[in-house]
């Protein structure tokens, strides 16, 4: 009983859903101060189908490297991830030339 009196209370308690957003931070702000749950009778089923085109491997690094890596790819302004790849990509390019 105290489940469904405290789901009564939050329905006529709870703030009315915008419309529309204005921006994704707008709505950031809104969910991060509301539970979705409360708002199910507003929502509307979708079906969704992803691809996972990449396959990801994940490699240990030394906790130095990864700092060092982490600085630089701040300064360029990437993720460390993208900075990594590059890189690698990079060398695996030289040493395929040097060794054709």
């Amino acid at each position: 009983m105290q489940t469904a009196e405290r789901g009564n209370r939050s329905a006529t308690k709870r703030d009315e859903l915008p419309e529309e957003f204005t921006s994704l931070r707008e709505a950031g702000e809104f969910w991060d101060t509301h539970d979705s749950g409360e708002y199910e009778d507003a929502m509307t089923a979708i079906e969704l189908e992803v691809e996972i085109s990449e396959d990801r491997i994940y490699l240990s690094v030394a906790r130095n490297i990864v700092q060092q890596l982490r600085r630089y790819a701040r300064e360029q302004g990437v993720s460390t991830e993208t900075l990594a790849n590059l890189w690698l990509q990079e060398k695996l390019m030289q040493e395929s030339t040097h060794s054709a």
